[in-house]
């Protein structure tokens, strides 16, 4: 995909011919707006286009190979702005608008595009290339028959939770059967977002895929459960398979089970086959946010800075978050568990009960540990002091 030229094939494109419309005035744009869609598809470039009075309109997309971010021009003496792009055939591309006028930046869906997506983190406007057709097994066929979904709760120990998981079981099930196990993260997401249910009865019927039963499994708090989590691992390998293979007539091998996850819940597929690679046989990791930006003064080339556990002038300890349970042990000749969560944060995130913020305080075996960074994702650093006996 690459910013377009405004000529193609000796046909002028709809936004040239516009730009050279004399006059120019509003009546001109007004047409010209009620006669196309916009996004404009014009063979294989796309303009798009956002109409008012701004200082600035750039274009905010995910597209590889070209910057985040691309300014849409004004045509001048107009309020009118636009963007010319070359889109692959078939393609589909999801977008929003950064507006900034007078100092205030808004970042918004396009107004003159109906069309929408939606995710579990909101809205987006999207543009069909030419071509593009809606997949067919996305949306209900009345020849496919229709599998079922039941609820499955289940008290889990290692959550310390009640976990919510729905069994999707395919239209002709039978319990002479051996069915292959899929596990979803993020279940519920991938039923309302992504048509889940629809998409299996479809492909099932077709025979593009095996009869399989599909658990949609929820997080609790998706930041600490699927953060390369040990309690979330085993939840997967010791609770939730061990009882589906009881109640169901599942292959009950690795080769038949299968984890699925997207983005952070990739991360926790990942993590539990990492951990308990004789009980998981394949993956599906979908966009897994294995690299993070949030690189902060650990990690600088200072070698103090290395250093997990700091001794601090007044006597306390300075613990840094990711700081090993078993590196902490060893420190400080203790013997805190690390079945369940492998690093002190983990710990004394559990132990709080929510992600910690700056300031809240926790008392674990004698030690005191005192919150001094965290941002919105994760706790960073504690304050650590060993009571006396």
């Amino acid at each position: 995909m690459t910013i377009a030229a405004e000529q193609r094939g000796g046909r002028k494109l709809a936004i040239t011919r516009l730009r050279e419309r004399r006059p120019l005035d509003g009546a001109a744009i007004d047409r010209f707006l009620a006669r196309h869609q916009v996004p404009i598809v014009e063979g294989g470039t796309c303009t798009f286009c956002y109409r008012g009075d701004a200082d600035a309109v750039q274009l905010i997309h995910r597209v590889v190979g070209l910057p985040d971010r691309l300014p849409l021009r004004r045509i001048a003496h107009t309020d009118l702005w636009y963007l010319v792009l070359e889109l692959p055939d078939t393609s589909r591309v999801e977008y929003q608008l950064e507006v900034t006028a007078g100092g205030d930046v808004q970042r918004i869906n396009d107004p003159l595009n109906p069309h929408r997506s939606h995710s579990p983190v909101g809205s987006s406007s999207v543009c069909f290339a030419r071509g593009y057709v809606t997949p067919d097994w996305t949306v209900p066929d009345p020849e496919s028959r229709r599998g079922e979904l039941i609820e499955m709760p289940i008290a889990s120990r290692a959550l310390r939770r009640e976990s919510r998981c729905r069994v999707y079981l395919p239209a002709r099930f039978r319990t002479t059967t051996r069915y292959p196990l899929l596990v979803v993260h993020d279940g519920s997401d991938f039923l309302q977002y992504a048509a889940a249910k629809t998409v299996l009865d479809n492909l099932i019927h077709r025979l593009d895929v095996a009869e399989t039963v599909v658990a949609f499994t929820d997080p609790g708090d998706r930041l600490i459960e699927y953060a390369n989590s040990a309690a979330h691992a085993r939840f997967i390998t010791h609770e939730l398979i061990p009882r589906l293979e009881a109640e169901l007539p599942l292959i009950g091998q690795p080769s038949g089970r299968c984890l699925l996850g997207s983005s952070f819940g990739a991360v926790a597929s990942l993590s539990a086959a990492y951990r308990y690679p004789d009980a998981i046989g394949s993956l599906v990791l979908m966009s897994g946010s294995f690299v993070f930006t949030d690189i902060g003064d650990e990690h600088d080339d200072d070698d103090d800075k290395h250093t997990m556990i700091q001794s601090a002038a007044n006597g306390d300890f300075l613990v840094n978050a990711l700081t090993p349970i078993a590196e902490f042990n060893e420190r400080f000749g203790c013997d805190f568990s690390d079945e369940e969560y492998d690093t002190v944060g983990g710990m004394i995130t559990a132990e709080i009960g929510h992600l910690p913020e700056v300031g809240e305080e926790a008392t674990l075996g004698g030690f005191h540990f005192h919150v001094t960074k965290a941002d919105a994702r994760r706790v960073q650093q504690f304050a650590m002091r060993v009571h006396e006996a």
